[in-house]
């Protein structure tokens, strides 16, 4: 095993950790390498999470972006190649978008060349029983199924998929997943960590909704269908995602 391999190991090995990534960067820039300058300036960044208060932000994100301007695939190494589209998280491809039957022929080869753990698929229907009875969801922390034409039927096959416990975002958005559908999600105890759910442009929105002023949250209410689900399953944590201001939703799909 080279040194550059050995290096990857422990960025795929620990992705929550950015000494990894940082050794790995090290060792770009020794080769000459872009991502040797661009990994730490991304890490930085993935840092501040985001706080414009914070005035190094926005100089470290311009300085990033250029980078991804400058340098674009090779940033990205073999994966860019392989999917449909990818972002870079922390210096590495983190999210994966691609047709779902492609995510099943090549996830393993994405996990041996990025820390992906955030996939967003199309094209799901067709493969669907596949998809959740397959393994390599195991370490999917968000994904989306945005416009897959899926049903009751299809979220209530996911519900049961026990290769979903790091789960915590899921995108249902412009389905057709009507009260059966939630209900599966809300009994399912094969989804430990889900913190949310999109649900907009479904038959059913059983998630809090909130009025907001200019960006500012001013009230929260729970539909009737969310309701009902409480009253029968109890608290649901993926129901109440309580942002401060409206620009919160969606959560940050890279959270950790």
């Amino acid at each position: 095993m080279t040194q550059e391999e050995m290096l990857l190991q422990n960025v795929l090995r620990y992705p929550d950790d950015d000494t990894p990534r940082l050794a790995y960067a090290a060792y770009m820039s020794e080769i000459g390498d872009p991502r040797g300058e661009f990994i730490p300036v991304s890490v930085e960044v993935g840092r501040m999470n985001g706080d414009f208060e914070n005035p190094n932000f926005l100089p470290m994100a311009e300085t990033m972006h250029a980078l991804v301007d400058e340098y674009g695939q090779a940033l990205a190494g073999p994966v860019a190649s392989l999917v449909d589209h990818y972002v870079l998280e922390r210096g590495f491809v983190e999210l994966v978008e691609m047709t779902a039957a492609r995510f099943l022929e090549l996830a393993a080869q994405l996990y041996r060349l990025a820390p992906v753990r955030h996939a967003t698929l199309t094209e799901v229907k067709p493969v669907v029983e596949a998809l959740f009875s397959s393994p390599a969801l195991e370490p999917i922390r968000s994904l989306s199924l945005q416009n897959c034409q899926l049903t009751d039927h299809d979220v209530q096959i996911l519900a049961a998929s026990p290769y979903l416990t790091e789960l915590r975002w899921l995108s249902l958005a412009d389905n057709e997943v009507g009260m059966a559908g939630a209900e599966a999600l809300a009994a399912s105890d094969k989804l430990p960590r889900l913190r949310y759910v999109v649900f907009d442009g479904n038959p059913v929105n059983p998630s809090q909704q909130f009025g907001d002023d200019q960006g500012a949250i001013t009230d929260f209410w729970m539909p009737e269908e969310g309701i009902q689900l409480e009253e029968k399953y109890g608290r649901i944590e993926w129901l109440r995602a309580s942002p401060r201001k409206s620009s919160d939703l969606p959560p940050n799909r890279f959270a950790r």
